[in-house]
């Protein structure tokens, strides 16, 4: 049986960091743990501004920059760990695979093994 389409490639980092990318930011728990943790930096400052004897300008832009911190800890933070990681894993380093998608069916195949997923 001929699969209606095939597709051949080869694992790259850049693959790879975009993969973690989409299943970093594609994962719903991800937006929950955002929105708490920008929630409970907003609320941190407001208490301490109201409380405290820090100007509000000040108080402002140490939120703003806590939360430049934790957006470059999602994105470019991640995108670093995971090169450190493509790099240090030497079985998909550069690994070629071929896709062969077939009517009712998918066919992975590559050096190291082959898979077949059924849809």
């Amino acid at each position: 049986m001929e699969p209606l389409f095939s597709i051949e490639s080869k694992y790259t980092e850049e693959e790879f960091v975009k993969f973690n990318r989409y299943v970093i930011f594609h994962n719903k728990h991800n937006y929950v743990t955002w929105g708490v943790m920008i929630g409970a930096v907003l609320i941190f400052f407001s208490a301490i501004t109201s409380f405290g004897s820090l100007p509000v300008g000040f108080m402002i832009a140490v939120a703003a920059a806590w939360i430049l911190v934790l957006i470059w800890s999602y994105t470019w933070g991640a995108d670093r760990k995971a090169r450190k990681y493509y790099a240090k894993d030497k079985v998909i380093n550069g690994l070629a695979y071929k896709l062969s998608f077939f009517e009712d069916n998918l066919i992975q195949m590559q050096s190291n093994g082959s898979a077949s997923l059924e849809y």
